[in-house]
């Protein structure tokens, strides 16, 4: 579970992003699909449940449920550093188009 600690925000935050930007589809009433090369996130609104899971065939890696308002693991099997390094990885590109760095003032004034 140590591994899918780790993750839950990235998890979160891919998904928030990612809904925000209209990059995921609606495959019913209240759930949520983001399909990456290596990897499907899905939310259900109705259970509260995130999904993560492989696409190279290991199936479901990660399951996060919100029973008591914070987000927490409810299984995690076939992690890998892998996985782990490559959800970080996208959290942080999608995070980074999303909120690309701002110019300061001062070289806006300096022109």
């Amino acid at each position: 579970m140590m591994w899918a600690e780790r993750l839950v925000p990235e998890v979160r935050g891919i998904l928030t992003l990612a809904r925000q930007a209209g990059e995921t589809e609606q495959t019913g009433p209240d759930t949520w699909v983001l399909k990456g090369r290596h990897y499907t996130l899905s939310f259900c609104q109705s259970t509260d449940t995130i999904s993560l899971a492989a696409q190279d065939g290991r199936g479901e890696l990660l399951r996060l449920q919100r029973p008591q308002g914070a987000w927490q693991p409810q299984l995690a099997q076939g992690l890998t550093v892998e996985d782990v390094g490559q959800i970080q990885k996208a959290h942080r590109l999608i995070h980074q188009a999303m909120h690309p760095p701002q110019r300061s003032r001062q070289v806006e004034m300096e022109r």
